[in-house]
């Protein structure tokens, strides 16, 4: 019975475009399935490098902050270093100043 069919769909128009739309669309379905498990990898992948990643990414820029605020205290230190005693300044702009 299948044989049939696919021999009278062979000989008419009709047959041929039914036959080459399945095809299509069976190709289309598998294509489909396909990316769509190469994109689950995909995303697999990059949570696993984001999962082992964010730790050792937070230890290497901790060290940042602590250099950070040693370079800001060093700064202090040596633009104050040599004030032995404080003395009022006026600001530039100041109103009401008196």
């Amino acid at each position: 019975m299948i044989g049939a069919l696919l021999q009278r769909a062979r000989k008419t128009l009709k047959g041929q475009f039914i036959m080459l739309a399945i095809l299509i669309l069976a190709l289309t379905v598998t294509q489909g399935i396909s990316v769509s498990q190469n994109l689950q990898g995909y995303a697999s992948a990059l949570d696993t490098i984001h999962n082992s990643s964010s730790p050792s990414i937070d230890a290497a820029q901790a060290p940042g902050q602590y250099i950070d605020g040693i370079d800001a205290k060093a700064a202090d230190y040596l633009a104050t270093a040599g004030l032995s005693g404080s003395t009022p300044c006026r600001i530039p702009g100041e109103q009401g100043a008196g």
